[in-house]
């Protein structure tokens, strides 16, 4: 725990000086890009995304969740996984880079704690009728105090570099990534397992308060270490779900609904359903 408690005083620190960067405006719900965190930044769902960046922001955010599994080892269908709890920050600096740190804690049968830390850099180019391509590439790293969950599968965990595509327009943004994790089971570069991440995210803004996404990602399996065995799984599991953003009120308060699920495609009683609140306030 007092882990956790340095990196949301670090997260604090940093997030302070980079409001030198940050440009001086009034609150406009246009201006909000109203994307939620993801294990690789903000984004939709668990898929990072790009977007053409109106000025510089800091944005804090709390969640609170829980999730369940389809074990089926009580004999009831579904199994309560536990609670999960995240907090963090991103910002913005020269309308390009995107920083971003989380401390996550896992209330399961024991106490699970992890940190997350996520650089991302991205360049817009402008289209027809003030839609733009971005490009962009990232990296992170993310450790779990253990391995917990199944392998093979992206939690956030482990050193990962990416590469981002985006067609952010008025009311549609569709972004294309592909990430590459090793050490994925949590972080420790001991345990063996990497993985590829392949991912679209698409969202619809019908108004400047409301953004509806939803997102679907491959998880392929190399070098997973099962009874002393090495293997490659090309379709381990498939990552996808719904997403709900709103800004409710007049301040830049953001509040998101998530609902995902997370399907192993050559193991169908192994999958995990989860439940998602979150609170973002812009800066």
């Amino acid at each position: 725990m007092k882990t956790v408690k340095k990196l949301f005083l670090f997260a604090f620190i940093i997030s302070s000086i980079s409001s030198a960067f940050c440009m001086e405006k009034n609150f406009s719900a246009e201006q909000v890009p109203l994307f939620a965190p993801t294990p690789s930044g903000l984004g939709i769902g668990d898929v990072p995304t790009l977007y053409k960046y109106d000025g510089n922001f800091i944005q804090p955010f709390l969640v609170g969740g829980t999730y369940f599994n389809g074990a089926y080892e009580s004999g009831n269908g579904f199994d309560f996984g536990g609670v999960i709890l995240q907090g963090g920050v991103a910002f913005s600096v020269l309308e390009k880079l995107e920083f971003f740190t989380s401390g996550l804690v896992l209330l399961d049968e024991e106490l699970i704690y992890q940190l997350n830390a996520d650089a991302k850099y991205s360049t817009a180019f402008e289209l027809e009728n003030g839609s733009f391509l971005c490009l962009g590439g990232k990296a992170r790293y993310g450790f779990a105090s253990e391995n917990y969950g199944a392998f093979g599968v992206d939690k956030g965990t482990g050193l990962g570099f990416g590469a981002l595509c985006a067609f952010d327009m008025e009311k549609v943004n569709i972004s294309f990534s592909e990430e590459y994790v090793t050490s994925a089971a949590c972080g420790d570069f001991v345990t063996k397992g990497d993985i590829l991440k392949s991912e679209v995210a698409f969202s619809w803004r019908p108004s400047d308060s409301i953004r509806f996404g939803t997102w679907a990602a491959l998880n392929s399996d190399f070098g997973e270490y099962v009874e002393g065995v090495s293997k490659t799984n090309f379709f381990r599991a498939v990552d996808s779900g719904l997403e709900f953003n709103t800004i409710p009120f007049d301040v830049p308060l953001i509040i998101s609904v998530k609902f995902k699920v997370l399907l192993f495609v050559q193991d169908l009683y192994l999958d995990y359903y989860t439940g998602e609140l979150g609170f973002s306030y812009l800066f």
